[in-house]
């Protein structure tokens, strides 16, 4: 348990140190994209976020995501406040345009999510929510692109 905790800390302090780094040289034509959990369930991209305090995602992001969300509905996306920090939390906290992409499982529907467990392994993970995680990131990077070039 110790060492899941030193190892979660470290990369919060290395994804600080990144935005900080970063942010200088590419400022806010940079858009940081963090998979979080994207093995098993429905997409969803989040709002907000942060553990105790909520830190809004930069509009430009929640923009992309919706218009990709909207474009697709086959991804059947949906948006949601995080219940805890991801590692786009020290780049949303400096205004920065970084969104998070994650799933969310049904309680409903029987399936376990097994992030952060034991059994936490490639046979846990469902083929058809990594390509749907897939087509959304890939999509909001051709829109991207798009529109640094256009």
């Amino acid at each position: 348990m110790y060492s899941w905790a030193l190892m979660t800390r470290v990369i919060l302090y290395l994804s600080i140190l990144l935005a900080e780094e970063y942010s200088k040289e590419l400022g806010n034509q940079a858009v940081y994209i963090v998979l979080d959990e994207v093995g098993i369930g429905n997409i969803k991209y989040l709002s907000a976020d942060g553990l105790v305090l909520k830190h809004r995602t930069h509009p430009q992001a929640l923009r992309l995501a919706r218009e990709i969300s909207s474009a697709h509905p086959e991804l059947d996306t949906v948006e949601r406040v995080g219940l805890a920090y991801t590692d786009a939390l020290s780049a949303t906290k400096r205004r920065l345009v970084a969104l998070t992409v994650c799933t969310e499982v049904d309680p409903k529907s029987g399936r376990v999510s097994h992030w952060h467990q034991m059994s936490d392994r490639i046979d846990t993970l469902e083929p058809v929510t990594l390509q749907r995680a897939h087509q959304f990131v890939w999509e909001l990077l051709q829109t991207i692109d798009n529109q640094a070039s256009g």
